[in-house]
């Protein structure tokens, strides 16, 4: 059973980011406490947040395996035969297990720290336009979209990591944007939508009226 419930990254790479948060938590509290620090008020101000921040973060992981601990424990008992008490516990905490998972998890997303969760407006934009138009290489994706060649390349391959893409070359492409006038460059590299990628925006689709109004 998946603890919280990723659509990319499994729960040891998120307990892992987690445990590099609380490292992060121990370092700044160590960095408040110099001299150099503590006379600067533009500093505090800025690390005091940032710390804030993170010990949300780590008290709720504190709860999580507090929970998880809780459950072990319950759990054990149950093979107590007739321990009516210990299966009701259990209930409990995997309900408190669950629901602290999910604040944790959904924290993490809203501080921008497990952003490969998430999709935004413009990976929606080169999906749709793909979509739309069919495969596309880097540069013209970059110039429709208006956006750096470099900021699209990163989107594309993180789309890539998460199976909403795929490479095609250009010899293999049969057609370019479906119409002609369009040049195809036999030596470029081409992405496409994924059987995945098809489906997310079908899924996309079927919760919006439409597609094009949900930015």
């Amino acid at each position: 059973m998946c603890l919280f419930n990723g659509s990319y990254l499994d729960d040891e790479q998120i307990w892992s980011r987690l445990e590099k948060l609380e490292k992060e938590e121990d370092e700044l509290k160590q960095r408040l406490a110099r001299p150099e620090i503590s006379s600067d008020p533009d500093k505090i101000a800025k690390l005091s947040k940032k710390l804030d921040e993170l010990k949300q973060i780590s008290s709720l992981a504190r709860k999580l395996r507090s929970a998880i601990s809780d459950l072990a424990a319950a759990e054990e008992l149950t093979d107590q035969e007739g321990n009516s008490e210990a299966e009701a516990l259990v209930d409990e905490y995997r309900k408190q297990r669950d629901r602290v998972s999910s604040q944790l998890f959904q924290l993490l997303i809203n501080q921008g720290y497990l952003t490969e969760e998430n999709e935004d407006e413009l990976d929606i934009e080169i999906l749709k336009y793909i979509h739309a138009w069919g495969p596309e290489y880097i540069l013209m994706l970059a110039q429709k979209l208006q956006t750096g060649v470099p900021e699209i390349r990163d989107r594309v391959e993180t789309l890539i990591q998460k199976g909403l893409l795929k490479r095609v070359q250009g010899t293999m492409l049969e057609s370019y944007h479906r119409q002609e006038g369009w040049d195809k460059h036999m030596n470029h590299t081409y992405y496409n939508l994924s059987r995945k990628g098809e489906l997310y925006l079908r899924d996309l689709r079927n919760d919006h009226e439409n597609i094009d109004t949900i930015f």
